[in-house]
């Protein structure tokens, strides 16, 4: 099967599925065996050919270079899915502020991957929005003070905001349960999007192991809970900890980071390109290399 790019597109990743022999058998290694047709599953990553390119620049004016290329939840999957999980059928969810990554393992391969335009700051302009407040104001709210679904015990009933300027002088009151619901009603619907993109993945009925949400904005408080409310599945938070000289890291927003030492500490790195500095680039190797060896 020949995949046709448009002028702007190029590959970034090739990740391996089955083998078919003789169009009949379905192998994960098709090493020393012997056929007269042999087919492949490939998942094939894809990204636009700007964006690549301002990232390479971007990069090469700090001075660094790329070694590799790899999709984001493959990474951060490395480190919070069991291999158990991957084998029966799992869906990670890494959802950042801006955007959400989406991988779908099934008998231990990848065999769906897509990047949604939405991710946590979509409930933080929902709240500057609806409470007249600034998006700065309503961040601070949302990370301290917000959760979703039930009350949480131990947050502040009444909280005193200042009016935005231009709307009012002083200080008001809003109450942290006009928040939460502010924030359900976004949180639903962003779990409607996952859903219907987990629909469109034709696997859904195949994934025994449910959704683990990772990334930094699945730390609001009662993530967890509204989700297993709403999927009629397994959910469960996909987190990593580990220490480095004697500081501890732990939560969803380091998985992807951990991820990638993961890798460098495997040495499953394929190329080097876009470097300015080689022996420079050698040394920095080294260092993440040894920053990451306290992971492992």
């Amino acid at each position: 099967m020949k995949i046709n790019l448009n002028k702007d597109e190029e590959f970034i990743q090739m990740i391996p599925g089955d083998y078919i022999l003789d169009n009949e058998t379905v192998v994960d290694n098709p090493l020393g065996m012997s056929a007269n047709k042999l087919t492949a599953n490939i998942h094939a990553v894809i990204a636009k050919t700007n964006t690549l390119t301002n990232l390479a620049n971007s990069i090469k004016k700090a001075g660094f270079g790329i070694i590799d290329i790899f999709m984001s939840p493959s990474l951060a999957g490395q480190v919070v899915l069991a291999e158990e999980e991957k084998k029966i059928g799992v869906v990670l969810i890494d959802i950042g502020e801006d955007t959400s990554d989406i991988i779908i393992y099934k008998n231990s391969k990848v065999v769906f991957s897509c990047v949604l335009p939405i991710g946590g700051a979509l409930i933080s302009h929902s709240i500057a929005e609806k409470m007249m407040l600034s998006l700065d104001k309503a961040e601070d709210i949302k990370i301290h003070y917000g959760y979703a679904g039930d009350k949480m015990p131990g947050i502040e009933e009444e909280l005193s905001v200042a009016h935005l300027s231009g709307s009012g002088k002083g200080f008001r009151k809003v109450l942290t349960k006009d928040i939460s619901k502010i924030i359900d009603q976004k949180l639903n619907k962003i779990f409607e999007q996952f859903d219907d993109i987990i629909k469109k993945s034709n696997y859904k009925d195949e994934l025994f192991a449910g959704i683990v949400f990772t990334g930094g904005s699945s730390l609001l408080r009662g993530f967890i809970s509204q989700a297993k409310k709403y999927f009629s599945c397994p959910v469960r938070m996909g987190s990593i900890s580990f220490n480095i000289k004697n500081k501890n890291y732990k939560g969803p927003q380091y998985s992807t980071i951990a991820g990638i030492g993961s890798v460098i500490e495997s040495n499953n790195i394929k190329k080097l390109n876009c470097m300015p500095d080689i022996k420079l680039m050698h040394i920095y190797l080294e260092k993440f290399k040894d920053f990451f060896k306290e992971l492992f």
